[in-house]
């Protein structure tokens, strides 16, 4: 066996001469990643005087593994003197190399198509120069992290081809948990292939210990047998973002021979159960597929004709969060109240030439003759095919809890310290729960020396696991840590909705004298305090990052707003009513007089 050294990964930061002032303070940050990251680390600070600039960036970039971009109208417009950036785009999209952009001034990068496909730092995507001036080292301490979590998988991901047999191999070789990539984005879709996805909500873009579900979820789709999945789990632990990177790397394979490719979400992180029927979805997806003249028809004879379009194509089918439209009572828990998604299901499952996937809080109790039930531990066999069970057209998959194992990788990303079998033991003492665990890493992070011990400190609640204990307790102490600032008083704002909420309502409740405990530490310049309030809370993952599709929306998981919304009902109730008051005065005049849809009439 040879014993020459293999060569380390080689990081290069492509940049232009305009940017060197971000370059300069990015460069620390830089060198801590050449010195414990095992990588070596290129940007023209290293290029000899009176060499070729463009020919010896062309040349490491060309060798680079990971290409960090410099993001501005200076770098956009000089882009194409680099001969290796078309190379660049075609090796991302196969698999073997990490693109990552950081915005580092304003231009108009959202008009540029290979760029606005990607995920760009800051994740707000807003200029470092701008919206981070003073903070910039919070930027470019999340990219290096970035870069290092996926430094182990990144020589894997490179040499997996996007084939159905590639998939296959790729679930063979799943053995254990582990810290799931970001896949690369997708060219362009052929031609024949239609979506529509941005009905989904956004969420976080970290997954941890799904890896058997994404390869189950692979192998589902490739399977002639199985025509519903159902992802059931409480809140929290990560359905939605589980199905997101599905979408994603579903995507950037082309959608793999789907023809058609519709996603819509019931419950879009909302806390009460105030979705009523499925009018909304059905006439949307209806018209979608080129439906007219379907609206005297009844949501029975809606939910027929939608199956019997879906059946004509390879058509892959998303329904996020059904459980508004499901009955939470003892006695016939998880029964659709809903009879065009019922029957919609019952046709699906019965025949289908693709696949529908949906999550909810509750299992699907309409269809127990035919589901097939899958707790825990997922099998896929070495072709990359599912067990053939019986009844297998319609499969459930519980999805509880992450592995102490995937608890213990998240917790390293916020830097925590401790030993392995004590990151372990934490994830345990949380419940192995997706969003407590997540919160705790964030806690911890913002403890002097982000030792796990200090977890010690968070203290236990009397309420039951199934309504969100581990992740309250984290919540509770996040509002020790946060007493007396905007940030504590923006969250308890997030508890008066039960849903997204936009900017406008968020300053609706902030324009006024101050309200005492809700809006007291907002000065006049509310809306300079709410920007710099948001970007915190969402670097704390408090608050869901935003959203490309709905850039106006203020969110959070459901949980959160729960235990927000509780704080105020028994220490705020007087400021609660003073805020709903507001959003009252302001919707009475935002709504419309005579709306003509569903949409219009939500204000």
């Amino acid at each position: 066996m040879s014993n020459t050294a293999q060569p380390k990964p080689l990081v290069v930061v492509s940049s232009v001469s305009d940017d060197e002032e971000w370059l300069n303070a990015f460069q620390p940050h830089l060198d801590i990643l050449g010195q414990y990251g095992d990588v070596d680390v290129w940007d023209e600070n290293d290029i000899a005087a009176g060499s070729d600039r463009y020919r010896e960036m062309d040349e490491r970039m060309k060798s680079a593994r990971i290409v960090i971009c410099l993001i501005s109208a200076d770098y956009l417009s000089a882009i194409r003197s680099f001969e290796s950036f078309d190379y660049l785009l075609e090796q991302r999209q196969l698999g073997g190399l990490l693109l990552l952009p950081i915005l580092v001034r304003p231009c108009p990068w959202q008009i540029v198509p290979w760029l606005k496909r990607i995920k760009m730092f800051p994740r707000d995507n807003q200029p470092v120069s701008t919206h981070y001036q003073g903070r910039e080292d919070e930027v470019f301490t999340e990219v290096v992290l970035d870069v290092y979590s996926r430094l182990e998988t990144l020589e894997t991901v490179r040499s997996v081809k996007k084939t159905a047999v590639a998939v296959a191999e790729a679930a063979r070789r799943i053995v254990t948990e582990e810290a799931v990539p970001a896949p690369p984005a997708a060219a362009e879709l052929p031609a024949d292939v239609r979506e529509d996805i941005q009905h989904l909500p956004e969420t976080g873009h970290k997954l941890f210990g799904r890896t058997r579900e994404l390869a189950f979820l692979d192998a589902a789709w490739g399977s002639s047998e199985t025509n519903v999945i159902s992802l059931i789990a409480w809140g929290g632990v990560g359905k939605s973002t589980l199905v997101n990177r599905w979408l994603e790397r579903m995507r950037t394979d082309g959608y793999r021979g789907a023809r058609r490719v519709f996603a819509w979400s019931f419950y879009s992180q909302g806390t009460k159960e105030q979705v009523t029927s499925s009018d909304l979805f059905f006439d949307t997806a209806l018209r979608w597929f080129g439906v007219e003249g379907f609206e005297q028809l009844s949501v029975w004879d809606k939910a027929e004709r939608l199956a019997g379009l879906i059946r004509q194509e390879p058509t892959l089918l998303v329904l996020d969060g059904v459980e508004p439209l499901q009955s939470g009572a003892d006695f016939d828990r998880g029964v659709f109240r809903d009879g065009g998604l019922q029957w919609l299901l019952k046709e699906l499952i019965r025949d289908n030439s693709g696949l529908c996937v949906v999550t909810s809080r509750v299992a699907l109790a309409d269809y127990q003759e035919h589901l097939t039930k899958l707790p825990g531990t997922l099998v896929v066999h070495d072709d990359g095919t599912i067990p053939a069970w019986p009844g297998q057209r319609a499969v459930q998959v519980d999805l509880e809890t992450i592995s102490p194992a995937a608890g213990r990788d998240l917790l390293k990303t916020e830097f925590v310290q401790g030993t392995n079998a004590e990151l372990e033991q934490a994830t345990r003492e949380f419940g192995c729960h997706a969003l407590a665990v997540s919160l705790l890493a964030s806690w911890l992070h913002e403890i002097p020396a982000h030792h796990v011990s200090e977890r010690q400190r968070i203290v236990d609640l009397d309420i039951p696991d199934k309504e969100g204990r581990h992740a309250r307790r984290v919540l509770s102490a996040f509002e020790e840590l946060l007493r007396e600032s905007p940030e504590l008083e923006l969250l308890r704002i997030m508890g008066l909705f039960d849903r997204p909420a936009n900017t406008a309502l968020v300053e609706s409740v902030l324009n006024g004298d101050p309200i005492l405990g809700l809006t007291s530490h907002f000065d006049e310049d509310y809306k300079s305090t709410l920007t710099s309030s948001l970007a915190k809370c969402r670097r704390l993952c408090l608050l869901a990052r935003s959203s490309e599709h709905r850039p106006d929306d203020v969110d959070c998981h459901p949980l959160i707003r729960d235990h927000f919304a509780a704080q105020l009902a028994e220490h705020h109730a007087d400021a609660a009513c003073e805020a709903h008051r507001r959003l009252y005065e302001h919707l009475k005049q935002s709504a419309l007089e005579l709306p003509d849809n569903l949409n219009d009439m939500m204000p």
